[in-house]
């Protein structure tokens, strides 16, 4: 502390205390010795050490996602917030050969929100949002392309941001909100409306037909937001999108170029597995390619990637001041550019 507060005195100091009433932490003094306590994972008894000395400021310094470690941050004034385990999924840390990487972030590593993100918006966000996901059991159907949500799938169950079941027949639909309520429409028709309450996820049972499954969100009646699914059809273009227009010349300004796979009319494919091509010309280049898989093996620093879920991601820095091409391709697929700059 005193070290600490000597180099910085213009923040406190915390520490993420690790199973304190073994330790007796909250009792011999290590924990009043910090200006914040900071605990992991076990927040009813962070939140106790608080009721048995009131004037201790209290933080949960690693926590899971579960909707129950939610409620205690969410219910309690004097718990001044969470710091997840984790926020964005990466390489490492993983048991289960071929999975390569701990699968638990709010993002996947390309920056892709997942749904148990999406999730946490709906609790978090002051904004008005809606969500809307298929949920399948692993009961029900064979695991999809491996890497999908793999520690989702041994739960036995997973998430799909997709109205393309493999299987016809009753679909479990799940949508996360920040409203009043929700309608959920398939092809214009209403299946109902359900009023949000206490942060928990809706639910309905959806028979399958293709076409547009739609979430609309409302407050006092009034739409706020809206989601939907639509059935794909086969790959048919590469779309790109660049995250940034300019890009500095400094080793950290890296821009970064979405490619999706749709159909005719632009929707997502996303069984999609084409490979995909980065050529990028001018005053750049480019460093890593990705698609969040959790089982893919393939190499970061190449030019071409796999789609998974209809989606990858390729990384750009710039070499000098000038404009910088990147166009994309795949076998059979129309092709697609983006054009970022270096000022």
């Amino acid at each position: 502390m005193r070290v600490c507060h000597e180099n910085d005195p213009t923040r406190p100091v915390t520490q993420a205390l690790f199973r304190p009433n073994v330790t007796q932490d909250y009792d011999n003094g290590l924990a009043d010795m910090l200006d914040v306590i900071g605990t992991n994972y076990r927040d009813a008894e962070l939140l106790q050490a608080w009721k048995d000395k009131r004037g201790r400021k209290i933080v949960g310094t690693e926590q899971g996602h579960e909707r129950s470690t939610w409620f205690e941050c969410r219910d309690h004034p004097q718990h001044a917030g969470q710091f997840l385990w984790t926020g964005i999924d990466y390489l490492g840390e993983s048991r289960d050969w071929p999975v390569t990487t701990y699968n638990s972030g709010l993002l996947d590593r390309t920056g892709w929100i997942q749904p148990r993100g999406w999730e946490r918006r709906s609790w978090w966000s002051d904004e008005p949002m809606v969500k809307l996901f298929r949920r399948v059991g692993a009961t029900e159907a064979t695991p999809p392309d491996p890497g999908y949500e793999v520690i989702e799938w041994k739960r036995r169950q997973v998430l799909f941001p997709d109205w393309n079941p493999e299987t016809e027949g009753p679909q479990r639909v799940e949508v996360y909100a920040e409203a009043d309520e929700v309608e959920l429409f398939l092809n214009g028709r209403s299946l109902g409306t359900k009023k949000v309450k206490d942060d928990i996820a809706l639910n309905w049972e959806v028979s399958f037909e293709k076409g547009a499954l739609k979430a609309v969100a409302r407050i006092a009646g009034k739409e706020v937001a809206s989601d939907q699914l639509t059935t794909a059809g086969e790959p048919a273009r590469l779309v790109a999108r660049g995250d940034r227009v300019s890009l500095g010349r400094d080793f950290e300004s890296v821009g970064h170029v979405e490619v999706e796979v749709t159909d005719a009319e632009g929707h997502v494919v996303p069984t999609a597995k084409n490979e995909i091509h980065f050529d990028v010309s001018g005053l750049g280049k480019l460093i890593a390619v990705d698609n969040g898989s959790i089982v893919s093996h393939e190499s970061f620093v190449a030019d071409h990637r796999r789609a998974f879920q209809g989606r990858c991601l390729g990384m750009v820095r710039a070499t000098g001041e000038g404009e910088i091409m990147v166009q994309v391709s795949a076998e059979g697929l129309a092709s697609a550019e983006v054009t970022l700059s270096s000022p």
